[in-house]
C-alpha cells in the first residue's frame, strides 16, 4: 500500500471516530440547544486544529525528502531547525484540550446546576474523551516529527559531506595546476590536504603532513607566531606575510603565505598557499645593495648630482649641489633650475634642454653661471642626460654639477695679469713714444681700462704752490664722475672718494680696497653710490714719484671685488714704477734741453758755459780720440791738469776691459743729442767712477768731434747701495724701530716692533704712537719727556707700554727728532729693547741690571 493512501485511510478512520464519538458524548450532556451548538463549534475548531497540525508536519516531511532529493543533485539549501517542534506540539493540544474542556464544562455547569452528579460524570468522561483524542493526536504528531528530525539529520550529514566533497574537488583542482605549496587547514591548523609540490620544497611528501600542525613547516623562531597570523587571517578574512620556513634538512628559506578562511556550516577551514621567495628576496636584496651603492654614490660623490624634471623643477640633489649654491635641501626643491641660473646662461642651456628632450641629442654639457643663495656667482661645469620611460616619454634628466669656480677666477686671474702684462709693454712704448707728459697720463689712463677692463681710471698730480691734489688725466665710465680736470680738490670733497688718493700722496705707498662693500669706512657714503650706480667694487691708488718724491696718484676702479691682487699689485707697482721713471727721464731730458738750449745761444756763452759748468764737461775727435777741449770742473774732478788732458785720449779715462765697447760704440756714434749713458771712469790716481754722460756731435774748429757731459753718480749709487742695505739692517734689526711723520702719525714699522708689541704696519699705520700708553705715566712724565727732545733732539730712558693683546711690559726707548735743512721736523725715530726678562732677572737676585741704565722710572 502506498503511502498516500496509507495517510488518507489513517485520517478518514480518526476523523469518523472523533465525529460519531464526541458527538454521542456532547448529546449524552444534555444541555440545550444554544449550549449544545456552542459545545458543537468548540468541537469543530478542536479538530480543525489538530488535523492542520498533522497536516503540516506530514507536509514538512515531504518537503526535507524533497530537499534531500535537490542535494542529491548537488543544490545546497538551508536546513530549517526542527528542535522547537517537540515542544510547541504537546503545548499547542494541552491548551487546545483545555479550552475545549473549559468551554464544556461552562455549559453543564451552567445547564445543569452545581448538584446533579449524573451530570458531572458525563462531563468527566466527555473531558477524558477529547484528552485521549490529543493524545493519540500528540503521539502521530510526535512520530511524524520523529521521522522529520531523521530526514534533515540525514539531510545534514548529506549535506557536509557534499560540501567536503566540493572542498576537494576545488582543492585537487587547485593543487593540480598550482607550482605553489597548497595546504588545507583545519580551525585549529591541523594539515588536513596538501599537494605534491611539499615534496619540491621541504622534501615531505602530502602523506606525512597529513594530521600534522601547521607550524611544523616553519622555522623555529617562527612557530609561535602561527596563531597570531591564522587569528588575523579569520578576522580580515584573509591575509598576505611572509615567514621562514624550513626544510627537512633544517635549511631554513623564506615564503609569502596567502591564506583566507573557507566556512562550511559550523566548520571552518583555511587555505593556505605557500609561495617560495627565496629568489625574490635575493633580487630585492641585491636590488637595496644597488640602491645602497646609488645613494651612497649619490650622496658622498664630490660632485653635485641633481634629478631634474622635464621642466626643470629640482627632483633630488646631493648635499654637494647644495654646499655649491649653498641652499638647504628643502628649500632648493622648492625651486627650479630656471631660478638659480645666471641670466646671460638661461636662454643656452634651455636651448640644450629643448634640444635632449626632443631626442636631436643625448647629452650636453656646459659651463655655466648659477647664483648662490648669498648672491655671488658660482662657475659650474654642467653635464646632463636624460632618463626616459618605458613608453619612451622623457621622464628625469640626470645634471653631474662641477665647482669651477676657482678654476675660472684662477683663469680670470690670469687673464686679468696677462692683460695688464700687455699693458705694461704698452706704458713701456708710450713712455718710449712720448718725450713729454703732455699725452701721457691719458694714455696710460685708457691703456689701464681697457687692457685690464676697469670701469675708470685717474690720475691726479699735486700742486707744487698748495699741495692740493689736481686731476689731469682721467678714462672710462668714470670720467663724468669726477669734479674736473683742472680745480683743486680738498681735503674729502668731490663727487668720487679723493681720500685713498690723498691717503698715497701722504705715505707715498699703494693703498688697496679689494671690497669697498666692507672696507669703506669714512668714505661709506660715496662709495655706496658709486657701488649701487656704477658697479664699482674695488679701488686701488699708486703713488707716482719724481726724483723719490711723491707727485701724484694713479688711481683704478674694477666691478669685481678682490680685483687687485698681490701679483697684480706688484705688476702695477711696477707698471706705476715705469711712469715715474718717464718723470725722471722727461725731468732729466728737460734740463739737458734746457742745457742744449743755452749751449747753442750764442758761442761766447757756450764756452762761457762750458767752462763755468759745475759738471765735467770735454770735446774729444771722434777720429783720433783725442781731447780737444776740457773744462774746469773736468780737470778738478779727474786730477788731470789742462795739458795732460789734451795729451790724452778718451780711451785713457776708461778701465782697459771697456775700450773695445768705446771703440765698437764710436764707430756706430749717432748724430745730434744722445740721452744718458751709464759708463766708468778712471782719475789720475786710478779710482774708478760711475759717471752718467750725455753726447752731442759737433763741428769743433772743422773736425767732427763730441762734447760730453759727465755726471758723477757714484755717489749716488753708492748712497743707494746703502740705502738697500740699511732697509735690510732695519728689518732684521732685533730693537723695534718705528718711524712716525711731523704730525707723529705712524708711516713705517719693523719686523722686531711687530714681534714684541704683536701690532702690524697695517694695524698701526696712519695713527699715534700713543695707542702703546700702558696709562702707568702721567702726563708730567710724557710733557718732560717731549720737551727734552723737542731741545736737544733725542731722549732715552725706560718706559712702560702695552702690546696689543693687553699685556704691559718694560722697554728701554730711544727717541730721534729727524729736522729738515730748514730745522723743520720732518720724522721720529723710536727705537726700542723689550727689557722685561732682564728686569725679572734684576728682582729675583736683587740687583740692578748693569745694562739698563736707572730712570725716573725705576
Amino acid at each position: 500500500m502506498s503511502q498516500s493512501l496509507f495517510l488518507a485511510f489513517t485520517y478518514a478512520l480518526v476523523a469518523a471516530f472523533w465525529i460519531f464519538g464526541s458527538d454521542q458524548l456532547v448529546l449524552w450532556l444534555g444541555v440545550g440547544p444554544a449550549a449544545l451548538t456552542r459545545i458543537q463549534t468548540a468541537k469543530d475548531w478542536f479538530f480543525v486544529a489538530v488535523t492542520a497540525l498533522l497536516l503540516y508536519l506530514t507536509l514538512r516531511r515531504f518537503e526535507v525528502e524533497r530537499d534531500a532529493m535537490n542535494d542529491r543533485v548537488g543544490r545546497v539549501v538551508s536546513t530549517p531547525r526542527t528542535a522547537l517542534t517537540l515542544v510547541v506540539v504537546p503545548v499547542a493540544l494541552i491548551m487546545i484540550v483545555a479550552m475545549l474542556g473549559a468551554v464544556a464544562y461552562r455549559e453543564v455547569i451552567q445547564n445543569l446546576g452545581y448538584n446533579e452528579l449524573a451530570r458531572i460524570r458525563w462531563l468527566a468522561l466527555w473531558i477524558g474523551f477529547v484528552l485521549l483524542f490529543a493524545l493519540g493526536t500528540g503521539a502521530a504528531g510526535i512520530v511524524l516529527w520523529w521521522q522529520n528530525a531523521k530526514s534533515r539529520f540525514e539531510l545534514e550529514h548529506l549535506r557536509d559531506e557534499l560540501e567536503r566533497a566540493n572542498l576537494q574537488h576545488r582543492y585537487e583542482q587547485l593543487a593540480q595546476q598550482s607550482l605553489d605549496v597548497v595546504l588545507l587547514l583545519g580551525e585549529d591548523g591541523t594539515i588536513i590536504e596538501a599537494n605534491d609540490q611539499v615534496w619540491n620544497y621541504y622534501g615531505l611528501r602530502p602523506e606525512e603532513l597529513k594530521g600534522q600542525h601547521v607550524s611544523v613547516l616553519r622555522a623555529p623562531s617562527w612557530q609561535d607566531a602561527v596563531e597570531n597570523d591564522y587569528r588575523r587571517v579569520a578576522a580580515a578574512g584573509g591575509a598576505l606575510f611572509e615567514v621562514l620556513h624550513q626544510r627537512r634538512d633544517g635549511a631554513t628559506f623564506p615564503v609569502e603565505v596567502s591564506a583566507r578562511p573557507l566556512t562550511s556550516r559550523e566548520h571552518r577551514y583555511y587555505q593556505s598557499v605557500v609561495r617560495d621567495i627565496s629568489e625574490r628576496k635575493q633580487a630585492e636584496a641585491a636590488l637595496a645593495e644597488r640602491e645602497r651603492r646609488f645613494r651612497g654614490t649619490f650622496e658622498q660623490a664630490a660632485v653635485g648630482i641633481a634629478h631634474i624634471a622635464p621642466d626643470g623643477r629640482w627632483l633630488r640633489v646631493n648635499d654637494r649641489l647644495c654646499a655649491i649654491i649653498g641652499y638647504p635641501r628643502v628649500e632648493l626643491l622648492q625651486k627650479s633650475f630656471q631660478d638659480i641660473t645666471h641670466p646671460d646662461d638661461l636662454d643656452k642651456d634651455r636651448h640644450l634642454m629643448n634640444q635632449i628632450l626632443s631626442g636631436q641629442i643625448q647629452t650636453y654639457s656646459m659651463e655655466k653661471r648659477y647664483l648662490h643663495k648669498n648672491g655671488a656667482v658660482v662657475w659650474i661645469d654642467l653635464t646632463v642626460s636624460l632618463v626616459r620611460d618605458a613608453s619612451g616619454q622623457p621622464e628625469y634628466l640626470i645634471s653631474v654639477i662641477d665647482d669651477i669656480t676657482s678654476r675660472k677666477l684662477a683663469e680670470q686671474r690670469l687673464a686679468r695679469i696677462t692683460r695688464f702684462y700687455a699693458a705694461l709693454s704698452l706704458t713701456s712704448q708710450t713712455i718710449l713714444h712720448n718725450e713729454g707728459t703732455d699725452g701721457l697720463f691719458e694714455e696710460v689712463c685708457r691703456i689701464a681700462v681697457k687692457c685690464g677692463d676697469l670701469k675708470g681710471a685717474w690720475i691726479g698730480l699735486r700742486d707744487p704752490h698748495t699741495q692740493q691734489l689736481r686731476v689731469v688725466a682721467a678714462y672710462g665710465e668714470l670720467r663724468g664722475r669726477l669734479a674736473s680736470l683742472d680745480p683743486m680738490i680738498e681735503s674729502g670733497g668731490g663727487a668720487l672718494p679723493y681720500r685713498p688718493a690723498q691717503v698715497v700722496l701722504a705715505s707715498g705707498s699703494h693703498w688697496v680696497g679689494n671690497d669697498l662693500f666692507y672696507d669703506s669706512g669714512e668714505e661709506a657714503p660715496d662709495w655706496q653710490i658709486l657701488m649701487a650706480t656704477a658697479g664699482v667694487r674695488s679701488c686701488a691708488v699708486f703713488p707716482l714719484k719724481r726724483a723719490g718724491a711723491v707727485v701724484g696718484a694713479l688711481n683704478l676702479f674694477a666691478s669685481e671685488p678682490e680685483f687687485f691682487d698681490l701679483e697684480l699689485t706688484a705688476l702695477l707697482d711696477e707698471m706705476v714704477a715705469e711712469v715715474s721713471f718717464a718723470l725722471d727721464s722727461f725731468e732729466r731730458e728737460r734740463q739737458r734741453q734746457q742745457a742744449e738750449a743755452a749751449l747753442r745761444d750764442s758761442e761766447g756763452r757756450y764756452r762761457l758755459l762750458f767752462e763755468a759748468h759745475p759738471v765735467p764737461m770735454w770735446v774729444y775727435d771722434l777720429e783720433t780720440l783725442r781731447f780737444l777741449a776740457v773744462n774746469d770742473a773736468a780737470i778738478d774732478h779727474y786730477g788731470y791738469s789742462r795739458a795732460e788732458f789734451l795729451a790724452m785720449t778718451i780711451a785713457d779715462i776708461r778701465p782697459s776691459e771697456d775700450v773695445p765697447g768705446l771703440l765698437e760704440s764710436i764707430a756706430q756714434v749717432k748724430e745730434g743729442l744722445v740721452r744718458a749713458e751709464a759708463r766708468r771712469h778712471c782719475k789720475k790716481d786710478g779710482v774708478p767712477i760711475d759717471v752718467e754722460i750725455v753726447s752731442h756731435t759737433l763741428d769743433w774748429g772743422g773736425r767732427r768731434a763730441k762734447m760730453i757731459m759727465a755726471h758723477d753718480i757714484t755717489a749716488q749709487l753708492r748712497i743707494e747701495r746703502e740705502l738697500l742695505l740699511a732697509a735690510a739692517v732695519y728689518e732684521q734689526s732685533t730693537e723695534g724701530i718705528l718711524i712716525s711723520d711731523a704730525e707723529n702719525r705712524i708711516i713705517s714699522v719693523n719686523r722686531a716692533f711687530t714681534r714684541v708689541t704683536g701690532y702690524s704696519l697695517e694695524d698701526v699705520r696712519g695713527r699715534n704712537p700713543n695707542i702703546l700708553s700702558s696709562g702707568r705715566h702721567d702726563q708730567e712724565f710724557y710733557s718732560l719727556m717731549w720737551a727734552d727732545l723737542e731741545r736737544v733732539g733725542h731722549w732715552q730712558g725706560e718706559i712702560w707700554n702695552r702690546r696689543k693683546n693687553g699685556e704691559i711690559y718694560p722697554e728701554w726707548l730711544g727717541l730721534t727728532l729727524l729736522r729738515d735743512a730748514k730745522g723743520r721736523t720732518v720724522n721720529y725715530v723710536a727705537i726700542f729693547n723689550d727689557i722685561g726678562a732682564i728686569k725679572a732677572d734684576s728682582r729675583r737676585y736683587g740687583v740692578r741690571s748693569a745694562t739698563v741704565p736707572p730712570t725716573m722710572d725705576s
